[in-house]
């Protein structure tokens, strides 16, 4: 048998799921050695009122962007790992 996997390479999200997709943690699929990982980065230039294009940043403001983007992955990948209570197979 064969896998056939279909990606959407756009999804219109509004405010309120980019607000939401912010606080998403990452996730792990061990059995494809796979780690999903929200766009943070899109959903920060969105909800910082960029609409999730990086070229009509100012330049000023893009290391600082870049910066809270970091803490936001740091403490969502720190939070999923600590958290982790296993596969969930036995609830």
């Amino acid at each position: 048998s064969e896998l056939l996997k279909i990606e959407a390479p756009f999804v219109a999200f509004g405010l309120a799921a980019h607000k939401q997709q912010l606080g998403m943690l990452p996730q792990a699929h061990t059995c494809d050695n796979l780690l999903e990982l929200p766009n943070y980065w899109e959903s920060l230039l969105n909800t910082e009122g960029f609409g999730g294009d990086e070229s009509s940043v100012p330049a000023a403001l893009l290391p600082e962007l870049r910066e809270k983007c970091e803490r936001i992955l740091d403490d969502r990948l720190s939070l999923a790992v600590t958290c982790a209570s296993g596969y969930g197979l036995d609830q």
